[in-house]
């Protein structure tokens, strides 16, 4: 029988307590206890909670948790402020669900949201390790550092316009990375789905006054459109669907 000098011994041990942080840092949990709030609203916005079969009447304030679904009805426009500042504004006729609002263990938080339809403009100031992420139909939209973006979903068809920072897209066609003053659209339809990416934007009402407004500081409602490849007043009659009734709260 051969023996194992106490070096090697040693030597094991010294690389299991090495091992053991990794171990134990995999197996921390996430903290689901974030809220944040609803900072604007112009029009008809409802929320609807987790497990909720019912809509009810958003109003200025309202916390939000993980979990919260919030969608704008026609000439209705809502936003939403992070504990850092950044936002998520939504035009519209559009429809937010916050997947995740969580912190992990060293405290860094975890954003995740599905954005359903509509449009919408996303404002995202990480710190430290923050991570945001927008799934847009089968797309994932991850930005790097602070970014401000748009994106457009109708009928199929996905529209990303970044403003500033760099975006990534990652969709069953591909991934494509977005600079400033870049643009991406697909149609998500088709069974074959191709990137069309170029530079420059048409940007209306909706971006005007996203640039022109702080954050929380909305003296008036952005103009709806009447024209243009931003229009969404024929494609999404969803608030007169009797699944999507806002009923207020008693």
């Amino acid at each position: 029988m051969k023996f194992r000098s106490p070096g090697h011994f040693l030597l094991v041990c010294v690389a299991c307590l090495l091992f053991l942080p990794i171990t134990l840092s995999a197996q921390e949990p996430v903290s689901h206890v974030r809220v944040v709030r609803l900072s604007y609203v112009s029009g008809t916005v409802g929320v609807k909670r987790p497990g909720a079969t019912e809509w009810s009447k958003a109003l200025v304030n309202t916390p939000i948790q993980e979990g919260f679904e919030i969608s704008t009805a026609a000439n209705s426009f809502a936003e939403v402020e992070f504990e850092n500042g950044s936002t998520a504004r939504l035009g519209e006729l559009s429809d937010l669900v916050f997947d995740q609002l969580a912190l992990d263990a060293q405290g860094d938080k975890l954003n995740r949201m599905t954005f359903e339809q509509g449009y919408a403009t996303f404002h995202f100031l990480p710190e430290k390790h923050d991570s945001y992420s927008v799934k847009v139909a089968d797309a994932t939209l991850t930005p790097s550092g602070k970014s401000e973006f748009r994106t457009d979903f109708d009928k199929g068809h996905v529209r990303v316009e970044v403003f500033n920072g760099t975006v990534e897209v990652v969709a069953r066609s591909g991934s494509e990375k977005l600079g400033k003053d870049k643009t991406l659209e697909y149609d998500t339809s088709t069974t074959e789905v191709a990137f069309d990416t170029h530079r420059g934007m048409a940007k209306d009402s909706w971006d005007e006054w996203t640039e022109a407004v702080p954050s929380s500081s909305r003296a008036s409602s952005p103009r709806s459109n009447s024209s243009g490849h931003h229009e969404y007043r024929d494609s999404y009659r969803y608030f007169n669907n009797s699944s999507r009734v806002f009923c207020t709260p008693s």
